[in-house]
């Protein structure tokens, strides 16, 4: 659908350029989508604590969680993998910037 509408918009070599800036914005959404959804607290409580963080404190499946289950280093690797599934692809996103203004906040 929305190749069809890129080449209704220009059809000539320009045409081809939005049919690729289209591919690679999807692409980049889809990613960060699945990326996003993925449970590290969760993985990482299974995995390295062999416990369920969900039946800790509030029951979210969350960073907190991983802290009262498993103490200090267990919580500060599901911080940590938690903030950066996001970097790349804001970083990604504008590749021509200098990535320190990409994350940085204005």
């Amino acid at each position: 659908m929305l190749y069809l509408a890129a080449l209704s918009i220009a059809p000539n070599a320009a045409g081809s350029i939005i049919i690729v800036e289209v591919f690679y914005f999807t692409l980049l959404a889809v990613s960060a989508f699945w990326l996003g959804a993925c449970p590290f607290s969760v993985w990482i409580g299974r995995w390295v604590l062999g416990k369920d963080i969900r039946n800790y404190g509030g029951g979210n499946p969350g960073a907190a969680n991983v802290f009262r289950a498993g103490g200090r280093k267990s919580g500060c690797l599901a911080v940590i993998l938690d903030t950066v599934k996001g970097v790349p692809f804001v970083a990604l996103r504008r590749p021509s910037e200098d990535f320190h203004e990409n994350v940085a906040c204005h």
